[in-house]
């Protein structure tokens, strides 16, 4: 839930995969909405998907998400 009137119910699809070397992989790509959504200050495209890392900057609507990856 969030406050932010900017922010989709379905603004961004995170998705988290487990490779086959154990290690983590997390991309993001639009929910298909009309609200913008920004990666490190870059808008993400419709049809982008985009590999998240440690410090990333997600902005959905007025609200920073910061991604941090425990090792």
């Amino acid at each position: 839930d969030t406050a932010d009137a900017y922010m989709s119910r379905r603004h961004a699809r995170i998705n988290i995969r487990r490779l086959s070397d154990s290690s983590i992989r997390v991309e993001i790509s639009n929910a298909e909405n009309k609200n913008p959504t920004y990666v490190n200050g870059h808008i993400l495209e419709q049809e982008d998907t985009i590999v998240l890392h440690d410090n990333d900057v997600i902005k959905m609507g007025q609200t920073d998400v910061r991604v941090k990856m425990k090792k």
